[in-house]
């Protein structure tokens, strides 16, 4: 085991350069969601449609209309209008149902159009100019309707989705235009759906933009989407993304875990006045051959800045002060990740992996696994507990990130960054005594030296995991608790350049 100093030069050379990396995929399009929306004909009879109808809420007494024409489970109607409890009337220009039928006791339709809707109340204007949803299951399909009856505004909107399950195969909303006092929303393109063969989503959104109160600042918060398609998600991540769409956790999900398929967005930005924030581009690129999946995956340039002149009084006022105050007003993040897995092993390997905070630090890493799930269509990384671990290793090299993870730490304990760096210097003194057998006591005595030359003088510090044989994440668990005996099985070193 060699503890000490060692060259390594290819993380301070490429610090601060963007991935080069190159994609080809094209993740989606509006013309394969549209292919998505396609149902089969039915056959219906008559009576069976008319009571799908009624259950439905579309009998001749429960909704008004212009003009009704169709027969055996395909309508059309025009100037169809809905009186709501609240007496707001919710206008449909023309609405097309296809394949009305019962599924059991249950009514429900194959496939649903909607174009030119317009609703008002008090508080918000808004238009649709289209909305079509195919293949959902009854009761979406009469959650829709009856929101639809009973929306006397756009609050009311809430399809109910339990767990990130949408309950539809596809969906595809555009031109949606929604104006009010707490704000403004457009959207030119938002779909949604699934592949019947394969199980595997697809998503598309274009043209995005929020306006509304911000929570921190005095002044209000824009947030805005070129772009975001994807297609070939598997259904962990559709069901997660379903989850945040519906504002609950989305806890576990990053932008560099397994699972996007071939994925692609484009400037997406949020200024709320005391932050700004652009996400310059995101892809990720899936190909298979065989038992094994290569997965590589692109973070552009990420722009944040901070603006704490802005912000209100209170705790993120504060936060923002203190980052000011030591010199951070903005940050800037890149990355790329590579990932291999083969089923028939069930082993991953992630290579060619950074993410870069410019001028601040740089963070390269590679593992070898095996146990991660790569036979099912669950996130490799998330498998943590099942997975051993033949090879892991971590470069991180320093720009400013000790100087001023140092002052943050100082203003919160109010302290100088000298005397912080002292007290965590003489903190990693204590790390020999977790030791079980003296010649833990001895390992631990060396990295406490090199994590104390790292805090002193920055640099790069090297981490390697190379244990004889696979160990567990429970032995991980061990090794960070200070539960573990017998450090040599890790075969870990630790290295500092200056």
């Amino acid at each position: 085991m060699l503890l000490g100093a060692c060259g390594s030069k290819d993380a301070a050379e490429n610090v601060n350069l963007p991935s080069t990396m190159k994609m080809s995929a094209t993740p989606t399009s509006g013309k394969i969601m549209r292919k998505m929306l396609e149902v089969e004909d039915r056959k219906v009879s008559e009576a069976e449609a008319e009571q799908a109808l009624k259950g439905l809420g579309l009998s001749d007494d429960s909704a008004n209309w212009a003009s009704k024409k169709g027969k055996a489970g395909d309508y059309q109607y025009k100037n169809l209008s809905f009186k709501t409890d609240k007496n707001k009337t919710v206008q449909v220009a023309n609405l097309k149902l296809d394949g009305v039928h019962m599924d059991g006791e249950q009514p429900t339709f194959d496939r649903m159009s909607l174009s030119n809707v317009k609703i008002a109340d008090d508080k918000t204007n808004g238009t649709i100019d289209s909305l079509v949803l195919s293949r959902p299951e009854p009761e979406m399909a009469a959650r829709i309707l009856d929101m639809l009856a009973n929306m006397d505004s756009f609050d009311d909107i809430d399809l109910d989705i339990k767990d990130g399950d949408f309950g539809f195969g596809a969906m595809m909303l555009e031109g949606m235009n929604m104006s009010g006092d707490d704000g403004n929303m457009t959207i030119d393109t938002f779909g949604w759906g699934t592949d019947e063969t394969t199980g595997k989503g697809a998503f598309l959104a274009e043209n995005i933009a929020v306006t509304g109160k911000a929570k921190h600042s005095k002044k209000p918060f824009e947030l805005s989407l070129r772009s975001l398609s994807a297609s070939d998600i598997e259904e962990s991540i559709m069901n997660q993304m379903g989850k945040g769409m519906q504002g609950k956790s989305r806890r576990g999900m990053s932008p560099m875990q397994s699972g996007f398929g071939n994925f692609q967005m484009q400037d997406f930005t949020m200024l709320s006045g005391t932050t700004s924030f652009n996400m310059t581009g995101f892809q990720t690129e899936t190909k298979t051959k065989g038992d094994v999946t290569t997965e590589r995956q692109v973070l552009s340039p990420i722009y944040i800045k901070f603006s704490p002149e802005s912000a209100a009084k209170g705790e993120w006022g504060d936060q923002l002060k203190m980052l000011s105050k030591i010199g951070v007003n903005e940050l800037q993040i890149t990355g790329q990740a590579t990932k291999i897995k083969d089923a028939a092993s069930d082993t991953l390997t992630v290579t060619d992996s950074f993410f870069v905070v410019k001028d601040i630090m740089d963070v390269r890493y590679d593992l070898e696994a095996r146990g991660t799930g790569a036979r099912g269509n669950s996130d490799a990384l998330s498998n943590f507990q099942d997975m051993s671990i033949n090879r892991m290793n971590l470069k991180i090299t320093d720009y400013s990130m000790v100087e001023k993870g140092m002052a943050i730490a100082g203003e919160i304990l109010g302290t100088s960054p000298k005397m912080t760096q002292m007290n965590a210097r003489f903190g990693l003194m204590a790390l020999p005594m977790m030791g079980k057998t003296e010649a833990d006591k001895e390992l631990l005595s060396d990295v406490a030296n090199v994590a104390a030359d790292f805090l002193s003088e920055g640099g790069t510090l090297d981490i390697k995991m190379n244990p004889p044989t696979p160990i567990t994440a429970r032995d991980l668990e061990r090794l960070a608790s200070g539960t573990t005996k017998g450090l040599n099985k890790y075969g870990l070193t630790v290295t500092h350049q200056p």
